[in-house]
């Protein structure tokens, strides 16, 4: 007999394992997926496939019917933050993000074995109750009624305090970048050195003025395509010797067409020295077009 235990136990676990590594994808909004019962309340959507929608308020207790041995698999619509596990003499149990894996360990279960769940926004008792092959449950998904209204209020939330935010932010980069022209003036330079490049692909890069305002300072460059298909520019990318330079671009349009050439520019962080060669890329969504100019000179 204790042999026999021993390796059903074995199994149990084994099973816990197998069930976690074949687990489904978690899906963002799982009400989705079945139409949910009403808060509170619970529904079969096939036999063992039940769907549990929580109070208003985040709580909510639901009953869930195990069998050896049949594994029971529930999820959440968000991370678990904590998991009380029924009582590990009768159930293995594993945890991981937004779901966990029940499964009975011995024949004889209790009536009723607690266990609670709580997400940020959601506490959920399960009262895992002997059943029998016919009615166990092999799959929970708890549903949050409120979590679309919540997530909505949420998204109004940031994007008002984003309108308010907004002009001051706008009104302090002008007020800066007055300040910095007062005290420093402005200044264009043309760039030296090497300041063209062709590709193969018929793409003709040039290197044409550093920009100096106040203390802030810009490459602009041009992008010409001369090939017949449209050119989509993806990244532009800068380096200061071996250094890579993590400078802000824009270019008047991401699309350069047949024929046509667009203006771009990269402003330069403090890091790079007043005088210094500098190897510019620009980037396209078929990576044989990228076009790469090395030796402008700066000063």
């Amino acid at each position: 007999m204790r042999a026999l235990c021993s390796a059903l136990f074995l199994v149990a676990f084994a099973s816990v394992a197998d069930a976690a590594a074949r687990r489904p994808k978690a899906v963002d909004d799982l009400s989705a997926v079945h139409k949910p019962p009403a808060p509170g309340a619970c529904g079969y959507v096939q036999p063992g496939v039940k769907v549990c929608s929580t109070l208003p308020d985040g709580q909510g207790a639901f009953d869930v019917f195990s069998f050896m041995p049949a594994v029971l698999y529930v999820r959440t619509e968000d991370p678990i933050v904590r998991f009380v596990p029924p009582d590990p003499r009768y159930f293995q149990s594993d945890q991981r993000e937004n779901t966990v894996v029940i499964i009975p360990i011995k024949d004889h279960l209790p009536e009723r074995t607690p266990m609670i769940l709580s997400t940020r926004t959601l506490t959920i008792t399960l009262n895992v109750r002997r059943g029998s092959p016919r009615t166990a449950d092999t799959q929970l998904t708890i549903l949050d009624p409120s979590r679309s209204r919540r997530s909505a209020d949420v998204a109004l939330a940031v994007s008002e305090s984003e309108q308010k935010l907004e002009p001051r932010i706008v009104e302090r980069a002008r007020s800066a970048d007055l300040s910095g022209l007062a005290d420093s003036g402005a200044e264009v330079r043309s760039a030296r050195g090497k300041t063209i490049a062709r590709n193969s692909e018929l793409i003709v890069l040039r290197a044409k003025d550093l920009v100096r305002i106040g203390t802030r300072r810009f490459l602009l460059f041009t992008v010409q395509n001369r090939s017949g298909d449209a050119f989509l520019l993806s990244a532009v990318r800068l380096w200061s010797g071996d250094a890579v330079i993590p400078g802000t671009w824009r270019a008047a349009k991401s699309t350069v067409p047949s024929s046509e050439e667009v203006g771009g520019a990269i402003e330069l962080p403090t890091s790079v020295p007043r005088v210094a060669k500098l190897r510019l890329r620009v980037e396209e969504a078929d990576p044989r077009r990228a076009i790469e100019l090395a030796g402008i000179e700066i000063r």
